[in-house]
């Protein structure tokens, strides 16, 4: 019963483990990374809708809105204005696919 038990321990413990790294992996390397981009603000944008459009499963919009007030443009943007913006990168390939004007800046 011992034996039985420290396998099922041990199965639990790798298991958990593995699964930790795959989470960790995807939020370094995988599609889900963060990254910053360059945006075009368009007429009739705000800040809540840029939070909104760079927003995915991984960064919802106000950890967009967080995470990109240290480049400060998001809060005060202007028509025309080049802003950067942190988003994923699995977000920022769909915004692109789309025709939306924007531009990996850093990975």
């Amino acid at each position: 019963m011992n034996k039985v038990m420290r396998l099922v321990v041990l199965a639990i413990v790798v298991l958990g483990i593995g699964y930790g790294t795959y989470d960790f992996y995807q939020d370094c390397y995988g599609p889900d990374k963060g990254v910053v981009v360059q945006y075009v603000v368009q007429r009739g944008d705000t800040p809540i809708g840029i939070s909104n459009k760079f927003a995915s499963d991984r960064y919802d919009s106000g950890k967009v809105m967080r995470e990109s007030l240290g480049y400060h443009g998001i809060t005060e943007c202007r028509v025309n204005d080049k802003i950067k913006v942190v988003t994923t990168l699995k977000r920022y390939e769909e915004l692109k696919d789309i025709g939306e004007n924007v531009t990996l800046v850093a990975e």
